[in-house]
């Protein structure tokens, strides 16, 4: 089986969520001899030299550029983007893979699975419509949901998403049935004292606004004592702040 996952974030600075799951994905997959993973990447990603996500299998960077800051569009009108897309149809996927409905590339790959007969899973990592943002740029966002992303959603074969919370959100846009894949970590199992009166929170993740995490800090100093034991694990620009 020819499996082809769209990585729209394997550029970013980022170690976590959309990341990690197709990190996992693709090395689960790629440990059956019967299965093979070609992972599609922007030629921005190379640019930049973050290509921590890409280490262990083999990748395709397709020329593109980004219009928006984050948001990279192919180069249809170049040459080597259609050298690559035929490399793609030699390929012939029997799954593509897409992350994330708040890319326009999800999409397309949707599009280019429907003119290669591919089954189609998309993984969606939102758990609500975009907060945190400038009102002009939430109603774009919404606008964005009830017409592509509601496409996303409804043409693809099967959903998969990371949580209940996320499931539910997803029940607003179809009937389909999402299946939720808890995002893993790998670590070293440690015995729990059972005895211990003090509670350790963790917080994981990128440190930005739309994380919140200043209001855990500030649930935090609120509480018990025995609560108040915190550690967070991530960067990001709120990192100074908090």
């Amino acid at each position: 089986m020819n499996i082809i996952q769209y990585l729209p974030y394997s550029y970013h600075i980022h170690n976590w969520g959309v990341e990690k799951i197709a990190q996992t994905l693709s090395d689960g997959l790629n440990a059956d001899t019967n299965i093979e993973v070609l992972n599609i990447a922007s030629t921005i990603s190379n640019k930049n030299n973050h290509n921590h996500l890409i280490t262990k299998n083999d990748t395709l960077f397709i020329p593109s550029f980004d219009l928006i800051h984050n948001f990279p569009l192919p180069k249809i009108w170049t040459r080597e983007f259609w050298q690559q897309f035929r490399i793609i149809k030699k390929y012939k996927p029997d799954i593509i893979i897409t992350h994330t409905r708040f890319f326009v590339q999800s999409m397309i790959w949707g599009l280019i699975a429907k003119r290669l007969w591919s089954k189609r899973i998309h993984i969606e990592h939102g758990s609500g419509f975009v907060t945190g943002y400038p009102w002009y740029i939430k109603i774009v966002a919404w606008l964005f949901d009830r017409t592509i992303g509601l496409w996303i959603f409804r043409q693809c074969d099967q959903i998969v998403t990371i949580s209940q919370m996320h499931k539910s959100f997803i029940k607003k846009f179809t009937s389909k049935n999402p299946i939720v894949i808890y995002n893993p970590i790998d670590y070293i199992t440690q015995p729990m004292d059972r005895n211990s009166q003090q509670i350790h929170i963790w917080f994981v993740g990128r440190l930005v606004p739309l994380k919140w995490v200043d209001l855990l800090l500030q649930a935090l100093a609120k509480i018990q004592k025995r609560y108040r034991t915190c550690t967070i694990v991530g960067t990001g620009s709120e990192e100074q702040k908090l």
